[in-house]
């Protein structure tokens, strides 16, 4: 009976290639660990340049003859089991081991013929298909609906979209495949915005969108079937046409939070741009402007050194010196090239995890502030919490004091503040409270998030039952936008302890509900 390969056992892989130890001969190495036949070269390389030995691993290889194991290939889709004897034979011909490029397809004008091997496919887009890329991934359709293939770099990896249009079902197919694998690929979701715009590209209009979840990993044969693709009907967005002579296509790419479902829906709604205008990035002014030392884009302050390099404010506190040139760093600032960064539209910091708001500097930093997929601290100062700032309420609501909406609680009299977590309107508020008998009660609600949206609360204090009385305080919550959790700031309302002894419990407790409301703009 054949026992089957366990995958996730790092023991049986290959400790130069990960692949499984598969491949005869096997050999160890005291200094390196196991190795398989593929990287037999190597290892004898390795062997020889460092005076060290290898020894065939002859006991594996013949409990080896007992498992079944899995492609070498299989994380890009082949499903085939091996026997022991046969792995080295099937990979040199598995179909999966070559791939065409996404050019090869008839449906597009410039069509490539090229064919090689999975791990050079992402160098050869980037190096002979430049002219396609788009960050974010974004195109143009006019009337004559020609067929798209857009491609862009997210978290380092390469993202293909095809926009492929059925005359006769009169619709249009879009797919969306990834330089990874089956597992990571199911990470992401995706949205494909449609608008109309003016001569001049101005966005006329709010989009329509559709959703999808489901991404697949750039294999062989990807292209030619476009399995699980997103189907957009002409008659769902051609009155876009009778607007304009042309359509600004989004495809906003980004990871899926925790919460989300895997349910392959497709949801078609009307959304709001973040911006009125559609903005392009200049790539090599953009090229120009990382910092020689992080390679992220400068921004205000930039600072310079006395040859003329640049660097970002970030590197100019940790360094002494100038990386390029090795002059001493004094602290002057470049104020002609801060000057220019005022015209340029910049991506967002959070790009490369799949953030595609662009945009002059002002309006970027604003959006930073607030963006979803920013790293964020828990603000309860004494929890090691980090995540994307979409897992943020979730974590605060699982993990800290919640308190539901409208509904009565009791507070026991302590030195020590009392926080708690309230869930509305998708943000999380902060209740804030200071309860002692020898000082004044006070009080404060925060919110998480920008300071845009206006919110009011309500603070109900109630009576025991025998006095039947309650106080209502009202005034606006006060955003934290992330920020530790305070209880000292100057927006707390007090009340002497003095008259709020009429509520308390002959236990010493409080009983308050808390209501919040949303302020219209």
């Amino acid at each position: 009976m054949n026992i089957s390969f366990n995958a996730a056992d790092v023991a049986l892989r290959c400790c130069i290639c990960n692949k499984p130890l598969s491949v005869p001969p096997i050999l160890h190495n005291s200094e390196l660990g196991n190795i398989c036949g593929r990287c037999e070269e190597s290892a004898l390389n390795y062997e020889e340049a460092n005076n060290s030995t290898l020894e065939r691993q002859r006991v594996y290889e013949n409990i080896a003859k007992y498992l079944t194991f899995p492609c070498s290939y299989g994380v890009l889709g082949c499903k085939t089991e091996l026997a022991w004897n046969s792995v080295h034979d099937h990979e040199e011909v598995c179909e999966f081991k070559n791939i065409v490029c996404p050019l090869s397809d008839e449906k597009f004008h410039d069509q490539c013929n090229w064919l090689d091997e999975h791990s050079k496919l992402a160098a050869h887009i980037k190096n002979d298909h430049k002219k396609f890329f788009s960050y974010p991934p974004e195109t143009i359709l006019k009337k004559d609906l020609k067929n798209k293939i857009i491609f862009s770099e997210i978290a380092g990896r390469i993202f293909v979209i095809i926009l492929d249009y059925k005359t006769e079902l009169n619709k249009f197919f879009c797919c969306i495949s990834a330089d990874l694998n089956w597992k990571d690929c199911q990470n992401y979701e995706y949205q494909v915005e449609m608008c109309s715009l003016s001569d001049d590209n101005l966005v006329t209009d709010n989009p329509i969108a559709w959703k999808k979840d489901v991404v697949q990993p750039l294999l062989g044969n990807t292209f030619a079937t476009l399995e699980n693709s997103l189907e957009i009907d002409m008659d769902s967005f051609k009155l876009l046409f009778d607007k304009s002579e042309k359509i600004l296509v989004k495809i906003n790419i980004s990871k899926k939070s925790k919460s989300s479902g895997s349910k392959n829906n497709t949801v078609a709604a009307n959304v709001s741009l973040n911006r009125t205008e559609y903005c392009e990035i200049n790539e090599e002014l953009l090229h120009d402007l990382e910092c020689p030392v992080c390679v992220e884009f400068m921004v205000p302050p930039i600072y310079i050194c006395r040859i003329g390099h640049n660097v970002c404010k970030c590197c100019n506190d940790k360094l002494q010196y100038c990386p390029l040139c090795r002059s001493q760093l004094l602290g002057g600032r470049n104020f002609t090239l801060e000057k220019l960064t005022a015209t340029i539209n910049y991506p967002c910091v959070n790009r490369k995890e799949g953030c595609g708001f662009i945009g002059p500097i002002v309006q970027v930093k604003k959006h930073e502030n607030d963006c979803k997929l920013s790293e964020r601290k828990c603000i309860e100062s004494n929890c090691s919490w980090v995540g994307p700032g979409f897992e943020v309420n979730e974590h605060i609501m699982n993990s800290h004091n919640s308190l539901a909406l409208n509904t009565v609680c009791n507070l026991q009299q302590n030195k020590d503040i009392n926080h708690f977590y309230i869930s509305f309107d998708n943000k999380i508020f902060i209740l804030n409270i200071k309860f002692d008998l020898k000082t004044p009660f006070e009080y404060n609600v925060q919110y998480i998030g920008g300071m845009d949206e206006k919110y009011k609360h309500e603070l109900h204090i109630i009576g025991s039952s025998i006095m039947d009385i309650k106080i209502t305080l009202c005034h606006l919550c006060h955003s934290v936008n992330y920020a530790p959790v305070n209880c000292n700031a100057s927006n707390l309302i007090s009340m002497p302890f003095k008259f709020l002894s009429q509520f308390l419990t002959q236990f010493h407790q409080l009983s308050f509900k808390l209501n919040i409301k949303r302020l219209n703009a």
